[in-house]
Parts: structure tokens; sequence; C-alpha cells
């Protein structure tokens, strides 16, 4: 698997404004977590930003995984991770939540990072020799 990393920039042509934080329009992307089961989840964010998270779907779909560099409304830039698994593996993760009474411990269920490590184990190439 190669993770070739889509940038919000790439995918759509800049916008001459910037946010106060330098931040160039269309590169914000907030993920906004469950707090609790039933509650509602979030993603906001400027077009090309939503068009470089569409990339790295659509590679997640035809590679396993994708990512993209997105920035939050302040500034900091993040890597954005996609990762396709089976319904089974889907199913065992680790829930999202983020408040103390529904959260679950990272240690009891599968994580998306381990799948990602898996996808890359299995396109090493082999080694030749001793």
């Amino acid at each position: 698997m190669t993770t070739e990393t889509t940038s919000a920039t790439d995918a759509t042509s800049r916008d001459e404004s910037h946010l106060s934080a330098g931040v160039g329009a269309g590169e914000v992307l907030h993920c906004y977590a469950q707090a609790l089961w039933h509650a509602e989840a979030y993603l906001s964010g400027g077009r090309g930003a939503l068009r470089a998270l569409r990339d790295a779907i659509d590679k997640a779909l035809h590679c396993g995984a994708g990512e993209c560099d997105l920035f939050t409304s302040d500034g900091e830039g993040y890597t954005l991770h996609v990762v396709a698994m089976s319904d089974a593996d889907a199913e065992r993760q680790v829930v999202p939540y983020t408040d103390d009474c529904a959260r679950q411990p990272w240690t009891e269920a599968f994580r998306p990072w381990d799948v990602l490590r898996a996808h890359a184990r299995a396109e090493r190439p082999a080694r030749s020799g001793p």
C-alpha cells in the first residue's frame, strides 16, 4: 500500500481569502465525534477539505487506506486516515464516544491503525537472501 497523501489545496484551487490563523480557505475540516450513544457526529469544513476527504475515501475503497492533510480553524494541521475494513472488523472496533460514561478502553477492542499496519505488512516486498 502506498500512502499517497491528498492535500486539501491539491483537491481544489486555493481561494484568495485566508482565515485569521493563516490557513487557506477550503483546507479546514473538523471531525466532531459522538459524546454518547445515539448522539450526532459531524464532519464540517470547506469544499476543498471535503474534496480531499472524498479522494481519501475513494483511495481507501480502492486500495484499503487513504489519507489527507487538513487543518483545524486555528491553523493546526493533522492527517486524517481513512481505513476500509471488513464488516466483521468494523463491528469489533473500539467505540468512538468521547464522554467518560460511554468511553471504551482502547485495550479491549480492535483499532483502525491495526488495519493500517496489517495493510503495510502485506504490501512490503518480500526480502530475498539471508
